[in-house]
């Protein structure tokens, strides 16, 4: 019954031509056994069909197409049942449509050998490899040790690029964190999900995942679900959300070098057609005075009275949208705790 997805898709793309979604084909039904080669052949049979409806049919061009969602969550079987059956379908869908991209197989943690056997087996057919990453399946874990972790999402990224490597040299890959958060449990939610905290997290977790190079990352998850959703029951943009929008907005294009003397205060430098600007992480639960100093940007106004630069604040008052003096050279900037800023200033062209 396609009448409904296809109504939800139309719904979700809308006017935003530019979006990319990925499908994912997450559950398999029981009469699909994928030891037999009669399942197999339906599974593989359901997922052309898909790609038929969705891109032939309704002209959609959904590129991204992911095949499993955790499975195999502690021990791969010894037939490789599903590793045969993601080869498979994968070429049943390309026949289809050669122009979708197929990856997997999103097991729920970047465990390095597991996807290592995956691939071994199946890389001919992937074009990109997903993964999934929860840090904490308690509430009781402190804040300290989760601001601590966000470097091990940038460091996922090379050891799977290094065992991409590893089996197939120079092969070109893309690589796509595809469920993410804070925690795995909803029994009981987590709350810091939904709150500052949790944006300052995942701001550092994305300042990782673009210095290490990753192609896609996907948060789990939109609306709703507790503290899991960017936009609450009633549809309201919680700190995640402006986190998005602000990171979607600005925090694209080229990334210039940003050095930080703190572990626990980062930065990312970014530049693009439109403005250059540097995305300040005070991860700490105490207010901290450091000192940037921004080299090689264009010449800012001098006069103290003048607001030369847009910032956005990002902390457990809310988001605040200022104009401020942005000095050149080194300059002090008072944060408060567990705080995001984003200084953005002149024109894109004008910086090199």
């Amino acid at each position: 019954v396609y009448e409904n997805f296809v109504t939800g898709l139309k719904n979700t793309i809308g006017d935003h031509k530019d979006w990319q979604l990925m499908i994912c084909i997450n559950f398999i039904p029981k009469y699909m056994d994928p030891t037999t080669v009669e399942g197999r052949k339906l599974f593989s049979d359901m997922c052309a069909d898909m790609v038929k409806r969705l891109n032939g049919d309704e002209k959609l061009g959904i590129t991204y197409w992911e095949i499993y969602n955790e499975v195999y969550f502690r021990k791969i079987a010894e037939d490789r049942s599903l590793w045969i059956m993601f080869n498979e379908a994968a070429k049943a869908m390309k026949a289809v449509d050669p122009n979708i991209k197929i990856g997997g197989y999103a097991p729920c943690w970047p465990s390095v050998p597991m996807i290592r056997d995956f691939y071994t087996h199946c890389h001919q057919n992937v074009d990109f490899l997903s993964w999934h990453k929860y840090l904490t399946g308690s509430v009781k874990t402190q804040t300290p040790y989760l601001m601590a972790m966000t470097p091990s999402f940038g460091k996922d990224v090379h050891a799977i690029r290094q065992m991409v490597n590893e089996v197939t040299p120079g092969k070109k890959l893309e690589y796509a964190l595809t469920e993410f958060n804070i925690s795995w449990n909803w029994k009981p939610h987590e709350p810091r999900q939904a709150t500052h905290v949790g944006a300052v997290w995942l701001s550092s977790v994305f300042l990782h995942l673009i210095n290490a190079e990753l192609d896609i990352s996907q948060l789990w998850h939109s609306r709703g679900g507790g503290t899991f959703g960017l936009f609450g029951d009633g549809n309201e943009p919680r700190p995640n959300a402006h986190l998005f929008y602000l990171c979607n907005k600005y925090v694209k294009g080229q990334y210039v070098d940003s050095q930080y003397s703190s572990p626990m205060v980062e930065t990312l430098g970014f530049m693009n057609k439109n403005q250059y600007g540097v995305m300040v992480i005070n991860k700490t639960d105490t207010a901290v005075t450091m000192h940037l100093d921004l080299l090689n940007a264009p010449q800012l106004s001098e006069d103290i009275y003048e607001g030369n630069t847009l910032l956005y604040t990002l902390n457990e008052s809310g988001l605040k949208k200022e104009m401020v003096n942005f000095a050149n050279g080194p300059m002090s900037i008072a944060m408060g705790p567990c705080e995001v800023r984003f200084y953005i200033t002149a024109s894109g062209e004008e910086a090199e």
